[in-house]
């Protein structure tokens, strides 16, 4: 499924006297020009350049490459898979699922989408923790999730967002992100991306991990 690339080794050093914070990182596959400034996107962010991760990561997503990324907490991951989502908006539909482990970063989503791009935009991005697809459906088959409760940030200055989505309308997605996938990612999970195989199989994916076990390598 990640067949396309794998980023390793995005690190903080352990030398605390260190003014200027040197990080290294690794690319196993498809190896692509960095973004090295945000003045060659036509989105706009309240940062002046990009972090090391979004020089890297931001190419690939704007290409639809499937990547899995490495890099440590805190390090603009985030902005890095947000950005470029917004960015394709201006040129295609873009529909993407944002999977995140709990409330905190769904919050921390919400507030980058919010108030670190600044443009004008089609995407929409769902955001959802796994138990809100595993628990999306009754025995019945009825959707449990109410799309009328969903948060749409509906100014012209910012994504539409929605936190609470029934399942079904994930037709055309066009990109599934993953967010802290080491938490989610294990041998217990297999009934959350069975619940996503129909989306899997026909989106872009980024996968994104603090640190990547076996189960994440796997995926």
């Amino acid at each position: 499924m990640l067949e396309n690339v794998l980023f390793k080794g995005l690190k903080k050093p352990k030398e605390k006297k260190i003014k200027k914070i040197q990080q290294s990182y690794k690319i196993e596959g498809e190896d692509l020009n960095l973004l090295n400034s945000f003045k060659d996107l036509q989105v706009k962010t309240i940062f002046e350049s990009p972090k090391l991760v979004q020089q890297i990561v931001i190419p690939y997503i704007l290409k639809d490459k499937n990547i899995c990324v490495q890099s440590f907490t805190g390090s603009g991951k985030t902005l890095s898979y947000l950005l470029p989502l917004v960015e394709l908006s201006f040129k295609k539909n873009i529909k993407a699922i944002v999977l995140v482990p709990n409330d905190q970063l769904k919050e921390q989503v919400k507030r980058v989408l919010k108030y670190e791009i600044v443009s004008e935009n089609k995407a929409e991005i769902i955001i959802l923790r796994p138990d809100e697809i595993l628990n999306s459906y009754d025995d019945k088959g009825n959707d449990l999730l109410d799309s009328n409760k969903g948060n749409d940030l509906q100014g012209s200055d910012n994504p539409k967002l929605n936190t609470n989505t029934p399942l079904h309308s994930f037709d055309n997605i066009t990109h599934l992100i993953i967010d802290e996938a080491d938490l989610m990612i294990h041998k217990d999970s297999l009934n959350l991306f069975k619940s996503l195989s129909s989306i899997l199989n026909s989106c872009t994916v980024s996968v994104f991990s603090a640190t990547l076990n076996r189960e994440v390598e796997k995926s």
